[in-house]
């Protein structure tokens, strides 16, 4: 194996990583703009004069947990596609 073939596998290596570092960003994104729209149409078809002073911190807490849920699911979608991305890097 020459030194000029050493160098193109690095090339491919490298370019495998930030293909699927921005597929994994693009992937993740669109999980969270998805997420984001569908709590953003649930929050349209809420009728705020019928809330109570008691429903106001489990409206908080509920709104919090759909949040973190949201971004788990980006965070291991990115995490997938990262790992699909460094065995399909690692098979060349």
């Amino acid at each position: 194996m020459s030194h000029d073939d050493d160098f193109r596998r690095k090339y491919k290596l490298e370019r495998i990583s930030k293909g699927a570092h921005r597929l994994g960003l693009a992937v993740a994104a669109i999980i969270l703009a998805t997420g984001l729209i569908l709590m953003a149409k649930d929050a349209i078809g809420l009728r705020l004069w019928d809330l109570t002073l008691s429903d106001i911190p489990i409206l908080g807490r509920n709104i919090s947990i759909a949040l973190v849920g949201i971004g788990l699911v980006a965070l291991a979608a990115y995490g997938l596609v990262r790992a699909i991305g460094r065995s399909i890097g690692k098979s060349i």
